[in-house]
């Protein structure tokens, strides 16, 4: 025998298939090397947790031609042969395994990476032969066939010689290398190359040498030819378990002397228990592969779990000691740290428990052997492993098995607080609450958490209580401590889970568990888990449900809640209008039959009864809904009348004195504003409308305050409407300014008290209770794991980066006019607006009318126009193909597969801009459509895509059950006719629109509030509806909150003309405004994230209309965090990887933090650091409308990257501020504005300028693209410009203040001079009050040229040559035009043009102007000393307590705010923090140590690293020292980068 050790054969066999190594891909290709496919390939573990396979062990083919191959191969054997003459018999052949440590043998797999890996390409090879038979007469393929074949005879003469050697017993080298040339063959061997009949020769022989225990290396090489050939031929395991290879195995590994042995007895046991799992089982390979794991390495371990997973997926149900013995093993495996392992061990433990639930005695044994324990800490997300959503999922499900059995594991589950687990699971980011989920597995593991929750508990009552539900009471009934440490941290979680709009089966999960918590709970614990929770809206919530069954479980929860604490909730039921909800459910007689399930929409066999049931015996077929005749009725009179008797709910039923005397408020505030349309009523009755609304406010801000109920049901909402929207359009405008000075007057006035609040906020704070208790928007996900490409026909041809549609194309049946379309069922994007569609498919149908009309009307005239008509329409649908497909190729940089942005509702998106370019040659013209669609008979809407629709119909019939892959699977049925023509209701559609003369300079503000007229904010809603009444007050409010400034100064304007006001000192403004936050909606921020993590919202038109239609019209309602988002998604889309990440879940899974959206490709520049704008400009005019992003290089610099790139952006921002370029008005302090020209200004230079503002926009658009940080100071007129808005009188002063307060005080003795002339006033007094500051405006002199710019005249002629009295008013109204309109109308277009190149700006709308300027120039203070410490990462050589980083912070804590800025410019290259500051920094702010170059400080300074923000610091010795040096550093260390 050779004296080989283990590491010399090894050494060998690893150099000898590492030369065969490179050539595996193209010989699996060339050969056909495909491993057959496993019987049980599709198990409940994905395939990255496989067993390593021994492709991945060996060399498994060559890329070379067989003939080379061969060559290969026999020159290697015989090299072999020549070599290999060692003695017979060695001691010291193997090492001994005398420690729990070893080393990976080469044979072994690493990671679980490369087996997935494995998994993945097979398939791949799959598709590629499939393709590979359509080319059988290639003469490629022949030749390479007939290769194989040569290869094929000379192996078999190989087998043979080897056959011959092995069984020579006389001779142990001559085996031990016929082994090794075994092992090379096999490991060239295509599956299915070895015959059956050579199969059978080498099985016994290959047992036999693994049995020879005085020769370690023959038996070495034996098993791991034995591994081999079980992947060379698909019946070579039968064939070895035959001849007892397993207990062979088994004997190895439980007497485990070598390791290396062991370890290729655990590989060749994995291949074998793949296909002969009860073998391995009934010769105990479970224990004997788990005995000594802790001897191998962690990729060893693997493997020998894998065997493990492969013979548990077939348990027999007889004689379970086989399998139940090696549970405490597995349960150790539980506490390892990798994560493969204890997958793999839990998987296991699954398959167990589902084999012996049916036993209680192996039940016991189980939870006596701690698997309950185990699996337990196991489930806590906060725990060491981050486990797979599969078998999270399982491992729920197993302790529902366990919990539904044994009372013994139930008590077990409460001494470990496995409430407090499944509240932080139910909690977790991935499942965002128990909302709707969007992939299978989220949903599957929600139910199952629902399941397990419901069966801890006992039923709350039956006819029928066996013995472990006793047991189970008994348990509650000892230790009442476990189920108030329950309930206090699951009852608020499920409340929490429904409040936000969980499905309906999820609703009921919950409420089932809450009506048992509170049935079993002690009122004093009750109380403690409700106190926190708003219960009364809660409750109010579930019975605006449809569902029977939740509105039965809703009135158990509140008698139950009555039952233990009447006292407390009594009247908190009745002024929050439980009772009165109760009451509604007896009038609406809403207790009707339901023994048939069908009146639930469902079948029996989906009935929420036995959703959540621990009931396992009955069948689907002999479910029966259990819901009795009347019961909701029963529930509900029975309530009302035990605990709220007639004499104590007032005289009217259930309606209270405090709701009563709201009501009658109400309607007396509507009286008075329906007989106050006109201006003069209006100030009649000024004094009563500001009782009757300080009355409400009053009531508000009581200690007895007004509930969501009253609120609602007393009226108030709607008066308040009625109060603003007096008159509807057709409202004097005087009249409604008015009502809105009063309302701001009274709304935002505070009291003397400094603490108590305005009673705007404390109208909003409810308002906002009340949409959160009436909305149900609904979040629908599209339970789709990972998106697929595909392809579409319709509207455009294209390849797409997610599923399409099926639709068929039907015509009305009583359509005359329209040809039929057939072409049968047809792939249509599913984000594709209705409008496009109708583009796409009008000049296909409209022939036959077109014929019609051409018979009936001879006129060659009207013929030919017919006929251009037609034309024109086909050639406007060729041009927005030729237009899409030129728009992708001009973006040869961007996302390969990403979607348009269509169906955009705000008419922002791709295709709308399209459509606007080739307007002209569509004949569908204005807003008319020639088609009508309609979709399971209700008509579609045109501006919405077609998946939008087809949520809108989910949403209706609360279709949310079960997979939702039917609605990408079902064929959709598209009617369509010709549209006839509607008129729209003037009172509810049409805007209410201000003729320009109409509207006064200090009026410019009001067409804002045309928005109000509007009627409905989401097309879903119904006009009268509570939602759309408070979404429409809440809007008004919110404008109320912007424009006070304009309204409280219009009104001291007004009372300066009137009068009321004497001198001009007196017009004071003092408007008290409310944060922004306050008129944001949690609840519908939440929906508004989640839908947005769905996989499929890859553009807006994949979301349901309420999102965008809100998004439009009250952007408010959303934060700031979740309006970036939606601006992210809006104007770039979501490139396919990001969309594909966001599904995948789980924790185990890291979110890189993006810095701009959709990029994924970038462009270097050369740049010249002295000419930055025309760098710029050159940049900007070649990938303006390119999404790549930009990467920078100076010339002249080393440096590239993520720093320099930041700096460029911020050098050209201060490019764009210098004064030379005459772009900028002198500065006010308050930012930059646009410097007013005429329209006489030097037509050069006025080009130039115009250029300018064109590269800002395009510049300004890039950086937000990029996600780069501007440093810019754009005032805040100039945002509101840029955000579409009209400036007024009131928005000078940020500007110009002193110009502004001028003008304001000009206009207001115009206001006056015109108001004395029409009250015919002696003119003495005329000239007295129209005075400014006791001079007349004559004598000021003032000429009609612009204040500060003497150059631009306002007007000429000879009535404009001096400022008067009598044209005072228009000289106000020229300089506003030239201030705020005119004057820089050209440079504002410009800008918006520059900005629309890049993306369109109206995405921009959802912002207010401080939120744009934080989006676009980050965080204006940088930090302060308590986020230092928290978002500063310290390493190489560096940690918290090390002096120089102590000294380091405490300097950082002194800077002022330029040195603040200079060092965030020398570290990250532009001084000014992202959004968020320090902790959005990406990455983090890193300090290392960097080791002197010299003994020397004085040579040393600091260094960055800017494309990491790294600071690389010395260790200075005292902290003065590092002071300077670090100044030194940010001050002239700027405008360079180098090697550092």
């Amino acid at each position: 025998m050779f004296p080989l050790k283990k590491s010399r054969c090894s050494r060998y066999l690893s150099a000898l298939f590492k030369r065969k190594g490179r050539l595996r891909k193209l010989v699996r290709k060339s050969m056909g090397n495909r491993s057959r496919e496993r019987s049980d390939a599709e198990d409940e573990l994905p395939a990255d947790k496989r067993s390593c396979s021994s492709l991945d062990s060996r060399p498994s083919s060559s890329s070379s031609s067989p003939r080379a191959l061969s060559n290969l191969s026999s020159s290697n054997m015989g090299t072999t042969s020549s070599t290999s003459s060692p003695p017979p018999q060695s001691s010291t052949s193997q090492r001994k395994s005398t420690s729990s440590s070893s080393t990976s043998t080469p044979y072994s797999n690493s990671t679980g990476e490369t087996e997935g890996a494995g998994t993945d390409s097979r398939s791949e090879d799959d598709t590629y032969y499939e393709s590979d038979d359509l080319e059988e007469d290639d003469p490629r393929y022949s030749s390479l066939r007939r290769a194989q074949e040569i290869r094929s005879h000379e192996d078999q003469g190989k087998f043979g010689v080897i056959i011959t050697r092995l069984t020579d017993e006389a001779d142990c080298s001559g085996q031990l290398v016929a082994l090794t040339e075994l092992c090379e063959l096999l490991s060239f061997s295509t599956e299915g190359s070895i015959s059956n009949a050579l199969s059978d020769q080498l099985a016994p022989l290959l047992v036999k040498l693994a049995r020879q225990e005085s020769y370690p290396d023959v038996m070495l090489m034996a098993f791991r030819s034995i591994t081999y050939l079980c992947d060379a031929s698909p019946r070579a395991s039968a064939v070895l378990v035959r001849n007892d290879i397993v207990p062979a195995l088994c004997q190895r590994l439980i007497a485990i002397e070598y390791l290396d042995v062991a370890e290729q007895c655990l590989q060749a046991l994995e291949k074998i228990s793949r296909d002969q799992p009860l073998a391995c089982l009934v010769s105990g390979a479970i224990l004997a592969a788990l005995g000594y794991i802790d001897f191998f390495s962690t990729s060893v371990q693997r493997t020998a779990v894998s065997a493990v997973v492969n013979i548990c997926r077939k348990l027999p149900s007889e004689s379970p000691a086989m399998f139940m013995e090696a549970v405490p093993r597995l349960c150790e495996l539980l506490q390892y740290e990798d994560r493969q392992l204890v997958e793999k061990a839990a998987s296991c433990l699954m398959k167990i428990v589902e084999r012996v639930k049916n036993s209680p005695d192996m039940m016991s044994a189980l939870c006596a052997q701690g698997v309950v324990n185990q699996v337990t800490h196991l489930l806590n997300i906060n725990g060491r492993i981050n486990l797979s959503k599969p078998i999270y999922t399982g491992l729920i499900l197993l302790l529902t098995t366990f919990a539904s059995g044994s009372a013994d594991a139930v008590r077990i589950l409460f001494e470990l607080n496995i409430g407090r687990i499944l509240r932080d699971t139910l909690s977790s980011s991935d499942l965002v609450n128990g909302l709707p989920s969007h992939t299978v597995d989220n949903c599957n593991q929600v139910r199952e958490i629902l399941k397990l929750l419901n069966v801890i508990l006992p039923p709350v009552s039956g006819d029928h209580v066996d013995q472990l539900v006793a047991n189970k009471e008994a348990i509650l009934v000892d230790q009442p401590a476990f189920l108030h440490k329950f309930g206090t941290n699951i009852v608020p979680a499920l409340i929490k889970i429904i409040n936000s709009g969980a499905n309906v089966p999820t609703c009921y999960g919950c409420l089932c568990t809450i009506n048992r918590v509170i049935h079993f709970s002690k009122p004093d614990q009750l109380y403690g888990m409700i106190k926190d929770a708003n219960i009364s809206s809660f409750l109010i919530g579930m019975f605006t449900k449809k569902d029977l069954h939740i509105l039965a479980k809703a009135l158990q929860v509140t008698e139950a809640l009555l039952q233990k604490l009447s006292d407390i909730l009594m009247c908190s039921f009745a002024k929050e209008g439980v009772l009165f909800a109760i009451n509604s459910l007896i009038d609406a007689n809403q207790g009707s039959s339901v023994s048939d399930p069908k009146t639930f929409g469902v079948e029996a066999s989906k009935c929420l009864c036995y959703t959540y049931s621990d009931n396992s015996v009955a069948s689907s077929e002999s479910q029966v809904c259990t819901l009795e005749k009347d019961s909701i009725d029963t529930i509900a009179k029975r309530t009302s009348m035990t605990y709220f008797p007639t004499e104590q709910q007032g005289s009217d039923g259930s309606v209270s004195d405090a709701l009563r005397n709201l009501r009658n408020v109400s309607s007396d505030l509507v009286n008075l504003a329906n007989t106050s349309t006109s201006y003069d009523t209006c100030i009649q009755h000024e004094e009563k409308f500001s009782d009757m609304l300080l009355h409400i406010m009053g009531r508000l801000s009581s200690e007895e305050s007004i509930s969501l109920f009253e609120l609602m049901e007393g009226g108030i909402i709607k008066a308040f409407l009625t109060y603003f929207l007096a008159g509807g359009v057709s409202a004097d405008l005087c009249s409604f300014h008015k009502r809105l000075e009063i309302f701001a007057r009274i709304l935002l006035s505070s009291s003397d008290n400094v603490s108590a609040e305005l009673p705007l906020l404390l109208l909003v704070r409810k308002l906002q209770g009340a949409l959160s208790t009436v909305e149900t928007f609904p979040v629908l996900g599209s339970n789709v794991s990972k998106l697929r490409d595909s392809y579409v026909s319709v509207p455009h041809k294209q390849q797409t980066a997610y599923p399409s549609l099926k639709v068929l194309f039907k015509k009305a049946k009583e359509e005359q006019e329209l040809s039929d379309y057939s072409r049968g069922l047809v792939a249509v994007d599913p984000f594709s607006s209705v409008e496009a569609i109708e583009q796409y498919l009008w000049p296909k149908v409209k022939g036959k009318m077109v014929a019609e009309t051409k018979s009936e009307v001879p006129d060659q005239e009207n013929m030919k126009k017919e006929k251009d008509g037609a034309h024109d329409c086909v050639s406007m649908d060729i041009d927005l193909r030729e237009k899409s497909s030129d728009k992708a190729a001009a973006s040869n940089d961007e996302d390969v597969g990403k979607p348009p942005l269509s169906a955009d509702t705000n008419g922002t998106d791709e295709m709308d801009i399209e459509k606007s370019e080739s307007g002209a040659a569509s004949d569908i013209e204005g807003d008319t459509h020639k088609l009508a669609f309609y979709l399971e008979g209700e008509e579609l809407d045109h501006s919405a895509t077609l998946y939008q629709e087809i949520l809108r119909r989910r949403a209706k019939s609360q279709d949310n059950l079960g997979d939702d892959v039917k609605y990408w699977c079902k064929a959709y049925s598209l009617t369509y006719k010709r549209q006839r023509q509607t008129f729209l209701s003037s009172n509810v559609e049409q805007s209410y629109s201000m003729e320009p003369d109409d509207i006064l300079p200090s009026q410019q503000y009001m067409p804002y509030f045309s928005s109000l007229f509007v009627g409905k904010l989401v097309s879903d809603l119904d006009l009268t509806s509570s939602t759309n009444d408070t979404l429409l007050l809440l809007k008004s409010l919110e404008l109320i909150n912007e424009f006070s400034y304009h309204l409280m100064s219009h009104e001291q304007v007004t009372a300066f003309a009137e009068g009321k006001i004497s001198s001009l000192d007196d017009i004071k403004v003092s408007a008290h405004t409310m944060s922004q936050n306050e008129f944001v909606n949690n609840k519908l921020t939440e929906k508004l994230v989640l839908q947005l993590r769905d996989p499929l919202s890859v553009c807006i038109g994949a979301l349901p209309l309420w999102c965008t239609q809100l998004m439009s019209s009250c952007p408010f309602l959303f934060s700031f965090e979740a309006r970036c988002k939606f601006f992210q998604l809006a104007a770039f889309g979501r490139p396919q990887n990001e969309a594909e990440s966001s599904s995948q879940g789980g924790s185990e899974v890291p979110r890189e933090r993006r810095v701009s959206g959709g990029r994924q490709s970038k462009q270097k520049f050369l740049v010249d650091r002295l000419n930055v704008l025309d760098s710029a400009t050159k940049i900007m005019e070649t990938y303006e409308n390119h999404k790549v992003a930009l990467e920078v290089e100076y010339i002249g610099e080393v440096g590239t990257g993520l720093g320099p790139t930041i700096e460029f952006f911020t050098l050209v921002s201060r490019a764009i501020q210098d004064t030379d370029l005459g772009m900028w008005r002198e500065s006010s302090g308050l930012g930059l504005f646009p410097r007013p020209l005429s329209l006489t200004s030097d037509g050069a230079k006025f080009g130039d300028l115009v250029n300018k503002f064109v590269l800002l926009g395009q510049f300004v658009a890039k950086a937000l693209q990029d996600g780069r940080v501007l440093d810019i100071p754009l005032s805040r007129s100039f945002y509101s410009l840029v955000l579409g808005k009209e400036l007024g009188l009131y928005d000078v002063k940020s500007v110009d203040p002193a110009l502004g307060k001028s003008l304001l005080e000009f206009q207001a003795i115009a206001e006056r001079q015109r108001r004395l002339k029409s009250s015919e006033a002696e003119d003495a007094d005329l000239e007295i009050d129209s005075a400014f500051r006791s001079t007349r405006i004559e004598d000021l002199c003032l000429d009609f040229s612009l204040p500060g710019y003497p150059d631009y005249i306002l007007a000429r002629g000879k009535d404009h040559e001096l400022v008067s009295i009598d044209n005072l008013e228009e000289y106000v109204s020229l300089v506003l035009d030239a201030t705020l309109c005119a004057g820089i109308s050209r440079q504002t277009e410009a800008f918006k043009s520059g900005f629309n190149q890049v993306f369109p700006i109206g995405h921009l709308q959802i912002f207010t102007e401080e939120e744009l300027e934080q989006l676009l120039c980050g965080e204006s203070d940088l930090w302060t000393a308590n986020e230092l410490f928290d978002n500063i990462k310290f390493d190489h050589g560096y940690t918290a307590s090390s002096s120089p980083i102590i000294d380091l912070l405490e300097i950082m804590q002194k800077f002022d705010h330029v040195q603040q800025r200079s060092f965030i410019q020398f570290v990250t290259g532009a001084p000014r923090l992202p959004p968020g500051g320090l902790a959005a920094l990406n990455p983090k702010l890193t300090v290392v140590r960097k080791p002197l170059s010299t003994n020397s400080f004085d040579l040393d300074l600091p260094s960055v690293m800017t494309c990491a923000n790294y600071l690389k610091l010395p260790p200075y010795p005292s902290k003065e020292i590092m002071r300077q040096k670090i100044l030194y550093a940010i001050t002239e260390g700027q405008g360079s980068f180098h090697l550092s």
